[in-house]
């Protein structure tokens, strides 16, 4: 007699805006001027960590920026570490920059166009998570 079979699928869903940024600055400088550009003030956290295949944990430095009159946020994480990317199909990006929270309240097309428009900022563009596999490594609330 055959047994059906039934298979669970969980599909990762983001519930934020995630954009990828080459910026040959370093990280302080760069998140300097994005308080210069977004007229915010983001502050270093706790690094962005994630096991890997090999059982060897990434760090990522992390800054954020919360509305104090809104409700949602904006995150920088750096995209590159010593053991590699966080996100490998953009892994020659240098950052990363989400916009958490209500997202729907945000204009990101216009944010992304700031974030362009900044002289150290050599590329930016939005990341399609529907799309990017390893989009699953980030989980931001």
């Amino acid at each position: 007699m055959k047994t059906k079979k039934e298979v669970l699928i969980l599909e990762h869903t983001a519930d934020y805006f995630l954009a990828a940024v080459s910026c040959h600055r370093k990280n302080i400088r760069f998140v300097w001027e994005l308080n210069q550009a977004l007229n915010c003030s983001f502050e270093r956290i706790e690094d962005y960590e994630i096991v890997l295949k090999k059982g060897q944990t990434a760090g990522f430095r992390m800054f954020q920026w919360h509305d104090p009159e809104e409700s949602f946020a904006y995150v920088v994480i750096e995209n590159k570490s010593k053991l590699g990317p966080l996100i490998p199909e953009h892994g020659k990006m240098d950052y990363l920059f989400a916009v958490t929270g209500e997202v729907d309240s945000v204009n990101t097309r216009e944010l992304l166009s700031t974030i362009k428009k900044m002289n150290d900022v050599l590329l930016a563009f939005e990341i399609d998570l529907e799309n990017t596999k390893s989009t699953q490594n980030l989980i931001l609330e």
